[in-house]
């Protein structure tokens, strides 16, 4: 009986491992084709908030870890931030 419960544990953690190692290699397939990873946190960035630029620091953008502003600015999607012409 514990054979078959920890036999299926097995299978189940080798799955989750799968997928993991999956997950880990599309993140860095992700991170060479659009981002950026090797980005100065003192750049300065002006920015477009409803019509009023304003000036700040990657770091302030990505102080808050896990957030909308954290994701865009973080350097992961550098290659795809939609940019003016100036």
């Amino acid at each position: 009986r514990w054979d078959a419960f920890i036999s299926a544990y097995d299978q189940q953690l080798q799955n989750i491992t799968s997928t993991f190692t999956e997950v880990e290699t599309e993140k860095k397939r992700c991170l060479c084709e659009y981002g950026d990873m090797n980005v100065d946190q003192d750049t300065l960035l002006e920015i477009n908030v409803g019509g009023r630029v304003i000036t700040t620091t990657r770091g302030i953008l990505t102080q808050q870890e896990g957030s909308i502003l954290d994701a865009l600015f973080s350097g992961r999607w550098e290659k795809r931030l939609k940019r003016d012409n100036s």
